[in-house]
Formats: C-alpha cells, sequence, structure tokens
C-alpha cells in the first residue's frame, strides 16, 4: 500500500504541465491621424485589461500589458512597432511589472474588458477599440464561458502579421497606417482534482486486488 501512495504523491506533484495556446485574436486596423503626428515611421500598441463593461474611460481598475499610460519612450510597457518588425512576435510574463494582475483578471471567471489600441510614439492615446473577454476567447480551446478560468496564464504575446505606415510630413499631411497583429494567451491548465482522486481509486483498487490473490 505505502508503494502505491508513493506512486500516487509522484503523479501528483511531478506530472508534467506543458504551456499550450489557451487563446488568441486577430486584430487588422487602419486610420489616419492628425497633421501634429506627421513624419512619424513607427507604432505603439497598447493592450490593456479592465474590470469595467462596458469600458468607456481609463478607469483606476485597467491593468496595462502592452503600452502603459505614459508618453516616455523609455516606459517599460511601451511597444513601438516599424515596418522592419513584420514576423516579430514580443512576449511578456509574470517577470514583469504588473503581469500578475492583468492574469487574475483574464482567468477569475468574471467579465472583464479587453482594451487593444494603436497610437503614435511621443503622444498619449490611441485609435482603437474595447473588447469583452467573450469576444476575445469564444472558441478558445482555453474559454470556459467567460473568460480564461481554469487555466494559468503564463505568457501574452503580440506578433506582427504584417504593417505599413505613410509617415506624411509634421503639420503638413497627416500619417496613415494599416497593421495586422495576432494577441495570443499561453498558460496551463488548472489540475482537475477529479482525475487525481480517479488515479488514487485505482491505485488503491490495484492494492485490493492484490491483497486478496495473496490471501
Amino acid at each position: 500500500m505505502k508503494k502505491y501512495f508513493m506512486i500516487l504523491c509522484f503523479l501528483t506533484i511531478f506530472s508534467p504541465a506543458h504551456a499550450v495556446l489557451l487563446g488568441q485574436h486577430q486584430i487588422v486596423r487602419s486610420d489616419v491621424f492628425g497633421t501634429v503626428t506627421g513624419g512619424s515611421d513607427s507604432l505603439r500598441i497598447y493592450l490593456a485589461v479592465s474590470e469595467v463593461v462596458p469600458f468607456n474611460s481609463f478607469d483606476p481598475s485597467t491593468a496595462w500589458v502592452f503600452g502603459g499610460n505614459t508618453s516616455a519612450l523609455n516606459d517599460p510597457f511601451n511597444l513601438v512597432v516599424r515596418e522592419t518588425d513584420v514576423g516579430s512576435t514580443f512576449t511578456t510574463n509574470a517577470l514583469e511589472p504588473g503581469f500578475a494582475e492583468v492574469a487574475t483578471m483574464l482567468t477569475d471567471g468574471e467579465l472583464d474588458s479587453i482594451i487593444s489600441m494603436i497610437g503614435v510614439p511621443d503622444f498619449v492615446g490611441g485609435s482603437g477599440r474595447p473588447y469583452d473577454e467573450t469576444e476575445i476567447f469564444n472558441g478558445d480551446p482555453g474559454f470556459s464561458g467567460v473568460d480564461l478560468f481554469g487555466n494559468i496564464l503564463n505568457s501574452i504575446s503580440i506578433t506582427i502579421n504584417s504593417v505599413t505606415i505613410d509617415p506624411g510630413e509634421y503639420l503638413v499631411t497627416p500619417m496613415s497606417y494599416n497593421i495586422d497583429y495576432t494577441i495570443r494567451f499561453e498558460g496551463t491548465s488548472v489540475p482537475e482534482p477529479s482525475g487525481l482522486f480517479l488515479i488514487g481509486i485505482g491505485l488503491l483498487g490495484i492494492s485490493f486486488i492484490r491483497r486478496i490473490n495473496a490471501t
């Protein structure tokens, strides 16, 4: 019996948990900014999560994934892309400040807003729209009916599929852009207690049979 108990403990503690794709969402956007942004050859991608649904302003609960809430180019949350970044993937995870708060909101089983916007470096704000979590995750592997409840979120990444920028000229012609990018959410499933219970019952059953045969 002791041997089977040790096997159960081993399976419980050391069962491999491989990161898998929990959800993804592709965004295609184009816009024209004012002439004050003319001359810029780069875009700034914002991604944030808010407890407010529908989202209509930057409320205090907003947690930033990419973009930050300042225009400083050295802001650690900044994600600035250029036409040369096509095919590149930018990833944030638990090592980055604020990620834990975002991961909690995306896996707590409560409906939140996911805000995706495009802006210009050195300017606060941008164009885009909020999505509620069901719009982002519906049909994805980790979707539970509201969000990624029942999973552990390990990382969020943005892959630039395509981007074209017409920089324009400062105060003369506006800047315009077209961008296509995919947001991916990767993590692991929380172990199901029922699964571990079934393993335990099976091991106990084997032990019981062996005891009967021994007598």
